[in-house]
């Protein structure tokens, strides 16, 4: 029979599996989902902009922008559940590194921190994938208010 640890850890283990490719899963689908906006957003515009912002174009850029919204809180929704099962990978790291002390696992975590935060100090903690992606809709938002802008000019 194993023993009470060796159980633990084996549970712990396949938590930590199953977390990891639900973080990989969601920002699959942010990816997917940023792309299949970004696509339809580009191809109304490209429409829109041949159309020389006419009046007629309105609806649609209404839409364009509409799109922006929808991908900004798309994005802002998939971080949040990104960030659930990420703080859960803690935890279990945590929990892992108690029954497991030998295992090193947050030194190693720590060691990788590190040497990505000298390697990159710029892109350290001050720029969140999160906020790259809302920024991207962004730009899809105001394309389709500039859209509208110009359609009354």
């Amino acid at each position: 029979m194993a023993a009470p640890n060796e159980i633990a850890t084996d549970i712990l283990l396949k938590e930590l599996s199953e977390s990891y490719a639900s973080t990989r899963h969601i920002e699959q689908q942010r990816a997917t989902m940023s792309n299949f906006l970004m696509i339809i957003a580009a191809a109304l515009f490209a429409y829109i902009a041949d159309q020389k912002f006419s009046l007629e174009t309105i609806p649609i850029s209404v839409f364009v922008a509409v799109l922006g919204l929808f991908g900004v809180f798309m994005s802002i929704k998939y971080g949040q559940r990104f960030h659930r099962h990420y703080a859960k990978v803690a935890f279990l790291r945590e929990r892992l590194a108690e029954i497991s002390p030998e295992s090193r696992v947050l030194e190693i975590e720590k060691l990788a921190r590190d040497r990505n935060k000298a390697r990159y100090p710029f892109f350290g903690q001050r720029i969140s994938v999160v906020h790259l992606w809302i920024m991207i809709h962004s730009v899809i938002f105001f394309i389709g208010i500039g859209s509208i802008i110009l359609a009354f000019q």
